[in-house]
């Protein structure tokens, strides 16, 4: 971990970057008391009204105001200091982090129009050097690849990103199996082999798992289509019905699929795939997701083997003919087989 790091006077073009802040600041400041006059105006001032509304609204404002001087005198010290924090490090890790927020209440009566419910969700980009995170935003996020050493400058305060720069990016190697150049013949070298018991069990409860979503989602809309069906207007179930055709054609089709796989002589196929980057998912919804960027595309995997992969690793994917489902990944270093259920 990077505990050590450069301190350098800040540039000219980095002067010009954090005073831009005070304009961002001064809009904000513009449009919050623009909507804190209007509440205090027209719905707090009657003579009717109580003091605890009032009280309420000192609290929020007096809340707004304090963040607002917290910046203020963040982006003053940083331009009074002149200096920034300079890291030097190998990309060790990427991270998306998702915070979803709902307000309002299940049992508002929105028709009323007593109250509406809204949810909000803001995503957060990180980028870790050596294993020490920076919130980043999408630009230096997307330029940043896990394996690379790369050159971060950050204000001290605010920890606001300067500039990023990539400076040796770890060699990349390409599988011949997924070559931008692959033509039909070069990909039926996937050696084709049996499954076992345990194996075609996996590949069962992960197929069922995604057709029952399917399924679902089928039902709601022909009972959906039944109802509107049956109350006369037959006009709007026209759409409703190409609706449901085609959602029943996603649904049966697999099935059919499904029963090639049970029924072939060689129902697993095992190919080679080299990772680019690796990328973990957060959120206050959802358990954490671990992902790995292949050269054939994306494969979400146990903790185990994101921990354990580094850039230009080769692995073996394990994947189901006919419904192309990938139920396993093998380290080829250390022959280590995790199924993906």
């Amino acid at each position: 971990m990077p505990n050590t790091y450069d301190v350098k006077p800040l540039s000219d073009k980095d002067r010009q970057q954090l005073q831009k802040q005070y304009w961002l600041i001064a809009g904000f400041t513009l449009f919050a008391g623009g909507i804190f006059f209007v509440i205090f105006s027209n719905v707090l001032s009657g003579p009717q009204m109580s003091q605890a509304p009032l009280y309420l609204f000192g609290v929020f404002a007096a809340i707004f105001a304090t963040v607002i001087v917290v910046v203020l005198r963040q982006n003053y010290l940083e331009l009074k200091n002149g200096v920034k924090h300079c890291y030097t490090g190998v990309v060790t890790n990427k991270r998306v982090n998702r915070h979803t927020s709902t307000t309002g209440s299940h049992s508002t009566n929105v028709r009323a129009g007593h109250g509406s419910r809204r949810t909000t969700t803001r995503t957060t980009y990180y980028v870790s050097l050596d294993d020490k995170e920076f919130s980043v935003d999408l630009s230096v996020y997307n330029q940043a690849i896990t394996g690379d050493k790369a050159y971060l400058e950050i204000s001290p305060q605010k920890k606001q990103v300067l500039r990023f720069r990539v400076l040796a990016a770890q060699p990349q190697q390409h599988s011949p199996r997924y070559s931008a150049s692959s033509t039909v013949n070069e990909r039926m070298r996937d050696k084709e082999c049996a499954i076992s018991a345990k194996e075609r069990l996996i590949v069962r409860r992960i197929f069922f798992r995604a057709w029952r979503k399917k399924l679902f989602f089928f039902l709601a809309i022909a009972l959906f289509f039944i109802s509107v069906f049956t109350s006369g207007f037959i006009l709007f179930t026209v759409p409703l019905a190409v609706v449901l055709i085609i959602n029943a054609y996603k649904l049966f089709v697999p099935l059919l699929r499904y029963r090639q796989f049970l029924h072939a002589a060689r129902p697993k196929i095992i190919s080679s795939v080299r990772v680019k980057d690796k990328i973990t998912f957060t959120s206050n919804r959802s358990r954490t997701r671990y992902r790995l960027v292949t050269d054939d595309g994306t494969l979400d995997v146990p903790e185990a083997v994101y921990q354990s992969v580094t850039k230009s690793d080769v692995l073996s994917v394990h994947r189901a003919v006919c419904i192309d489902i990938v139920f396993g990944v093998e380290q080829k270093q250390s022959n280590a087989l995790f199924y993906l259920d």
